[in-house]
């Protein structure tokens, strides 16, 4: 009993059958198409692979522009940079895989599957590297079509360190004190 299969002539790695119509297993990329022949008890079957198409380019920041306004992320929700957000959606396809980009330079953040309900819930993080005015997308490469919302990535605030503004007159007082000590104990010496 024979069960294993070659890419161009040499054997693949981790053969699984998946069912009687899927395999799964682990070879090298390359960008020359290949030729895949699976041996099984009895029979062979031989197909040829392209190579992987590569992914559309993310949208210009014109075609951006152009996209419907629709509230993505919760109102309320604190953006900074590193910051973890649930963007949602709807409008989109079921199954139709959709990308969120953020954009004053468009950068792709994450993925997501349109759920059955056609709703996108997707959680992505923001760049640690923005702040100010940027545009949050959510793209589907295979129609085109897109949604925007503006957003706007604040610094960071910093805890409270404990001490208020009151500090200084404090200071001052301690030290104008301790000089005032310093003379009345020198005309005492004298």
């Amino acid at each position: 009993e024979r069960t294993d299969a070659t890419i161009t002539n040499r054997p693949v790695a981790g053969l699984e059958i998946v069912s009687s119509t899927q395999l799964r297993f682990t070879t090298t990329t390359s960008n020359a198409p290949r030729t895949v022949v699976v041996y099984g008890d009895t029979e062979s079957a031989t197909l040829t692979l392209s190579p992987p198409t590569p992914p559309p380019p993310l949208p210009s920041i014109d075609t951006i522009g152009s996209f419907p306004t629709r509230t993505l992320i919760a109102p309320g929700t604190v953006l900074t940079p590193g910051a973890p957000v649930n963007v949602t959606a709807d409008g989109f396809v079921l199954g139709e895989e959709v990308w969120i980009i953020i954009a004053t330079e468009p950068r792709l953040l994450g993925t997501g599957i349109v759920g059955a309900d056609g709703l996108l819930s997707v959680g992505v993080v923001l760049p640690t590297d923005l702040l100010g005015e940027h545009t949050i997308i959510v793209w589907s490469p295979t129609t085109g079509r897109g949604v925007r919302q503006p957003i706007t990535i604040a610094s960071p605030v910093l805890p409270a360190t404990g001490s208020s503004g009151d500090v200084l007159p404090v200071v001052l007082g301690l030290i104008l004190s301790g000089g005032w000590l310093v003379l009345a104990s020198r005309r005492r010496s004298a």
